[in-house]
């Protein structure tokens, strides 16, 4: 009898489970109390409910950092919760896990993966490298696919189904988060939160010169701290998200020097196939054809690329 199956990406900042479909995307944090062990109170979006308190022991984890499962046990413990929600208990048909994991895990970093979902009730669970879930989608010839996340960046040349090379670095939208605090601070005298850093980057951050768009956040003020309003426009935070995607042209062209010249030749006609949250930037593929010369494609649909095209590739191979 087949079994159902469920996709799972744990990324640093959002959990994805995909079947027939996307069914979960929520933030990979978990608010816990810690008496006699790990209790969990909420996890996803639902744990910014909470505050945080030393007395009662209480306080907001975030499980994965840089693509790595930092604390498993709160991993466990927010992926039992986000499994219960979307995944039916039914005697008739088994459970099968399909757990996305980024590009060059050590042994042990694997098996944290694996036993984080093992704990959480589900005992059937392949890993499979995210780079992988843009098989599907991507010319069988050859190409570099990007998967650009919050937590890391990862590279693959893959080419008739099979990884040429590949590799992983912390390069990612948190660390461009970071850079937007300090142009905000440096430009507006006020401090925003990692939160309001994340939405200007992710609704008005773009790679177009002479970008008019404009975004509303809230920080507090250097001189007297108070809130405050402050009205953002792209053309302020452009110059931390050049220099950000300026290193990935520049990793992706390092990768492309070091090919043999058969697959060179087909990666340079199908070009760089791009996914992961950081894909959304506004002209980001055009940004990239311009400085490597190849063409450039963003999937539709790249938050959930890696996780539909996993769900796909298995399906196929049934």
């Amino acid at each position: 009898m087949p079994k159902l199956r469920y996709v799972v990406d744990i990324g640093s900042s959002y959990t994805s489970i995909y079947h027939n479909g996307p069914v979960l995307n929520e933030a990979t944090v978990a608010f816990v109390q810690r008496s006699n062990g790990l209790e969990l109170i909420a996890a996803g979006n639902d744990a910014f409910k909470y505050r945080a308190d030393t007395i009662s022991k209480r306080s907001l984890v975030s499980p994965v950092k840089d693509g790595i499962i930092i604390y498993p046990k709160v991993a466990s413990l927010m992926m039992k919760s986000f499994l219960k929600r979307v995944v039916p208990r039914t005697i008739f048909k088994g459970i099968e896990i399909l757990a996305a994991t980024p590009v060059g895990l050590t042994d042990l970093e694997k098996e944290t993966f694996e036993s984080t979902i093992n704990k959480a009730g589900y005992k059937d669970v392949t890993l499979v490298e995210s780079v992988k879930g843009l098989i599907p989608v991507i010319n069988k010839a050859g190409q570099l696919v990007i998967i650009i996340g919050d937590g890391m960046t990862e590279f693959a040349v893959i080419a008739n189904n099979e990884i040429v090379v590949a590799c992983a670095i912390n390069m990612c939208g948190k660390e461009l988060d970071d850079r937007i605090i300090e142009v905000i601070e440096n430009q507006y005298e006020a401090v925003i939160s990692a939160k309001a850093a994340e939405s200007l980057r992710m609704n008005i951050g773009s790679l177009y010169d002479g970008d008019i768009s404009s975004m509303e956040v809230y920080g507090r003020d250097v001189i007297d701290n108070r809130v405050k309003p402050i009205y953002v426009k792209a053309e302020s935070i452009k110059e931390p998200i050049n220099d950000s995607y300026l290193k990935i042209v520049e990793i992706a062209a390092n990768i492309l020097n070091t090919l043999p010249i058969r697959i060179l030749n087909n990666v340079a006609k199908f070009g760089i196939y791009l996914a992961g949250v950081g894909a959304q930037i506004y002209g980001l593929p055009d940004f990239m054809k311009k400085h490597l010369q190849i063409p450039v494609k963003c999937d539709p649909e790249p938050k959930i690329a890696v996780a539909r095209g996993l769900y796909t590739a298995f399906s196929l191979a049934l």
